[in-house]
């Protein structure tokens, strides 16, 4: 009879302890997916401040000479802090909350909300090759986000000691610190206004901003920290 007691007293415990486990995986998973919805909103709020931002450098540039003239260093100066300040730290958070291959096609939204608001905000329509491009990008977002993995391993140190300690990183780095170089060094020899100037000046802004892992990583580490 005492055998039989233990028996069921562990048998009841098991049960317990099972249940357990599953509501502590159940509250896991819920709180993943409230985390990657958090990110996704903060991404699509940072894309369309930094579209307010670019329309408000535009606009900035279209009031020169007019009875306007006297507000455009202003609406320059919000459109450069919506540009540098407001955009990225919104993406930052964003990275801290979701998996860099889900926001990562994001980033690409403003050239969206650009073209939808610009008709009514700057008064300019854009082209249909414009429009079909801005129709590739929505559609290659969408299919990224939808097929890439949204699960990711923990951002360590051990785990970007390894990822970033290796030669091929570094030979990367420094292929890259070299074309930026000569990028610039090509800027400051081109008039403002060339053509071939205003690519090199896209190319290298993209591929400084393009490095979204470092972004993710520190993202990754600074909420780590913070939820202790």
């Amino acid at each position: 009879v005492q055998g039989s007691a233990v028996t069921c007293q562990w048998e009841a415990t098991q049960i317990i302890s099972s249940k357990s486990s599953r509501r502590r995986w159940w509250r896991s998973r819920a709180r993943r997916g409230a985390m990657i919805l958090l990110g996704i909103g903060l991404e699509v709020l940072a894309t369309m401040v930094g579209t307010v931002g670019k329309q408000l450098l535009r606009y900035s540039k279209l009031i020169e000479g007019t009875s306007h003239e006297s507000s455009s260093r202003t609406v320059l100066l919000v459109g450069v802090v919506l540009n540098i300040l407001g955009g990225p730290v919104l993406e930052i958070a964003a990275y801290g909350q979701a998996p860099q291959t889900l926001l990562a096609p994001m980033s690409g939204l403003d050239v969206l909300w650009n073209v939808l608001l610009v008709p009514y905000t700057l008064g300019e329509s854009p082209s249909p090759l414009q429009s079909f491009g801005c129709f590739l990008i929505v559609a290659g977002t969408a299919l990224t986000a939808d097929s890439g993995p949204h699960v990711e391993r923990p951002y360590t140190i051990e785990v970007l000691r390894e990822c970033l300690l290796t030669r091929s990183v570094l030979t990367y780095l420094a292929v890259e610190v070299a074309l930026v170089a000569l990028g610039a060094l090509y800027m400051r020899r081109r008039p403002r206004g060339d053509r071939r100037r205003g690519f090199v000046l896209g190319c290298v802004a993209g591929t400084i901003g393009g490095n979204l892992f470092c972004m993710k990583a520190v993202a990754s580490l600074i909420s780590t920290a913070w939820e202790g």
